[in-house]
């Protein structure tokens, strides 16, 4: 299945895709960096002001033999010191948009506790519900919130600024944020 879904990705979300790319060459470039000080390895903040990390090492195998109802071998494994730079790459772009996903849910969640005082509502991830009787406002809230998190926040530009000497990030391609706002089917 994947090898049908990762290139239609690139061919219909293109700049999606290379900011994927980008990431996984950052991720790269900032583990080969590290220090023993630099833990957790990778952070950056989320557009609601959470610091996001991810910090993965390379894995160490030791193999003991033991007397233990006959001769037994096992495995104990642990973490070394130093970065897991495949991991790193691999994980960096789900865990960027994950804290994203989580920025927009805290936005959302937030604003309708304030505005409108809703405390009812149902969570995961990305998937958003309340009570019926608030069910058109939070279909709104989530789309403004969506808008203006991306209108304050180049998540992106933010984090490359966060570590110099990375490649150039991906240009902006010509989505118009706001469009958004008239998408029937944003969340649903």
């Amino acid at each position: 299945l994947m090898i049908y879904v990762w290139p239609a990705i690139g061919d219909v979300v293109v700049k999606g895709r290379q900011a994927i790319d980008w990431l996984r060459k950052s991720s790269r470039v900032i583990s080969k960096g590290f220090k023993l000080d630099d833990d957790p390895i990778i952070t950056w903040i989320s557009p609601s002001g959470f610091p996001a990390a991810q910090a993965y090492y390379e894995s160490v195998v030791t193999r003991v033999r033991v007397k233990l109802s006959g001769e037994q071998l096992i495995r104990a494994h642990s973490e070394s010191a130093d970065p897991d730079i495949n991991r790193h790459a691999n994980g960096l772009a789900p865990n960027f948009v994950h804290s994203m996903d989580a920025a927009h849910l805290h936005r959302v969640s937030a604003r309708m506790a304030r505005e409108v005082g809703v405390n009812s509502l149902a969570m995961i991830h990305d998937d958003y519900g309340t009570h019926a009787a608030h069910s058109q406002r939070l279909y709104e809230v989530i789309r403004e919130e969506f808008v203006a998190m991306y209108e304050e926040n180049d998540p992106i530009a933010q984090f490359a600024e966060r570590y110099p000497g990375l490649p150039k990030p991906p240009e902006k391609g010509k989505l118009n944020i706001r469009e958004v706002l008239r998408s029937r089917y944003f969340f649903s």
